[in-house]
């Protein structure tokens, strides 16, 4: 494997930014915080959904503002320590990230925290927004498209294609320390601010809105340009000087896809498939990759308007929030249907256990999923294009097909039952008949006609049951071999 060293030059400073990791976990337990006043959010989660979905609400957002641990600052901050090198495998690379000769090796930012929490009242489940922003006007709270990238990391966990090698992970190398406290990772750091114990990182929002060092309005163009070659609107360029993209584009694109080793794209070609699935909405590029929901743009009126409660724009949070609720529903239906797997199948299954898996299946996927409950078109965009981006909608159609196997298995079970019990009713019936005649016959009949008329009766008899217990037999064999269950 080729070992190659790069150093890191970053080439835009973001003044103007919010990077929220998102935690699922089941409704807090007592002692956690409770939301104090709803009506920072509540107007913006209002104006997000569809009127229809808004009584009884599906969802309620709240800034948390009295924090356990003695966190009780509203605007708490904390501070990034970046450590260097960052050893990471690319393709069939070995690259060693490292600051330029002379540049230290650890490298401090400090950022203000915002906490938020989406309650999803009918599936109990909460998602805990932490979010980092800037502390205006403050030169060590800028954030580089290094730092941007890096803080991805965080959550795109194994689908990361940059392999990091050990000691120099990312979890080793980018901590959190607020409030004067010890370096923690920043599930402990989430753990800290929310008072409960979140599941690991799943996904993350990135919102940049300003930057020094490059002029984002005259990107823009170009980046249009480079979306309508590849729908294939207008003719690609064949001039060398155009092909070539400048430092500010490959940072860009680095961010769209979450890669730290975006400088050794060399083509403007290359970056035809990074922008092409992003959505260009006047001067806003906006784009779910993975776990990442990225948002760059100019200027944002809701990021300026919430920014002192919540730190991104709601317009960004609260969708991506039930993207993750989502996909939690369908990770539980996944599981229930795996318990099913494990004995064989439906086939095999106990009966007790398909309908355990019914109704925990039927209730993540018909009753718990949330529908497209947006209001506006972009937000609308943002649901459909997170559930084909990230898969969620195929699976939730495979794990209905599932769920209508074990409803079918049931179903199935259920008539062979009843079939059995319509026999064996009928068959009692039959034999009770046959004791009824040969008593009739014994009274108006020759003893050896009635013997006559007894034995035949017993062969009819018999006759009915093997009938019975051969059709029943063919029957457990179309089930799985299963006697009555």
């Amino acid at each position: 494997m080729k070992r190659i060293a790069r150093d890191e030059i970053p080439v835009l400073r973001f003044t103007q930014y919010g990077v929220a990791f998102h935690f699922i976990c089941v409704t807090p337990a007592k002692g956690a915080p409770r939301p104090q006043d709803p009506t920072e959010i509540a107007s913006f989660e209002r104006d997000l959904l569809s009127y229809v979905y808004t009584q009884p609400p599906l969802l309620e957002t709240h800034v948390l503002k009295h924090l356990p641990r003695n966190y009780n600052e509203r605007l708490l901050e904390t501070r990034i320590q970046f450590d260097s090198p960052l050893v990471f495998q690319s393709e069939d690379q070995l690259i060693t990230l490292q600051p330029p000769r002379g540049a230290p090796r650890v490298r401090h930012r400090l950022v203000q925290v915002r906490v938020a929490e989406t309650r999803f009242p009918q599936s109990h489940l909460s998602v805990f927004h932490l979010v980092l922003c800037p502390r205006h006007g403050l030169e060590e709270s800028g954030l580089s498209e290094y730092d941007v990238v890096k803080l991805a990391k965080l959550w795109v966990g194994k689908s990361d294609p940059e392999v990091f090698q050990e000691p120099y992970t990312i979890e080793n190398q980018v901590r959190f320390a607020p409030a004067g406290d010890d370096w923690m990772t920043i599930s402990e750091l989430a753990e800290a601010v929310s008072g409960v114990t979140p599941l690991a990182a799943r996904v993350g929002t990135i919102q940049l809105l300003e930057a020094e060092g490059f002029d984002w309005d005259a990107l823009v163009p170009l980046i249009s340009r480079l979306k309508k070659e590849l729908a294939g609107e207008t003719p690609a360029s064949d001039e060398r000087e155009d092909r070539r993209p400048s430092p500010e584009l490959q940072a860009v694109a680095g961010i769209l896809q979450c890669l730290l080793d975006f400088a050794r794209v060399g083509d403007v070609y290359e970056l035809r498939d990074v922008f092409g699935p992003a959505h260009l909405v006047e001067d806003e590029l906006i784009t779910i990759h993975k776990g990442a929901l990225i948002s760059i743009a100019s200027e944002d009126r809701a990021y300026q308007a919430s920014s002192e409660y919540v730190g991104i724009s709601p317009y960004l949070l609260i969708p991506h929030a039930v993207l993750l609720h989502n996909h939690e529903q369908l990770s539980r239906a996944q599981e229930a249907w795996d318990e099913v797997e494990a004995y064989g199948g439906p086939e095999r299954s106990p009966r007790w256990h398909l309908d355990r898996a019914r109704v925990v299946m039927g209730r993540a996927l018909d009753r718990d999923y949330l529908p497209n409950v947006f209001h506006y078109p972009g937000e609308q965009e943002l649901y459909i294009t997170g559930e084909q981006s990230r898969g969620l909608a195929g699976l939730k159609q495979v794990l209905r097909d599932r769920l209508s196997a074990i409803v079918g298995e049931l179903e199935a079970r259920r008539d062979h039952r009843r079939w059995m019990a319509d026999v064996g009713t009928n068959l009692l019936l039959g034999v009770l008949s046959v004791i009824t005649g040969l008593q009739l016959a014994n009274m108006v009949m020759a003893p050896e006609t009635a013997r006559r008329i007894a034995a035949g009766g017993i062969l009819l008899a018999a006759a009915l049951y093997l009938t019975w217990r051969i059709r029943a037999a063919r029957r457990q064999s179309q089930v799985g071999g299963r006697g009555p269950s």
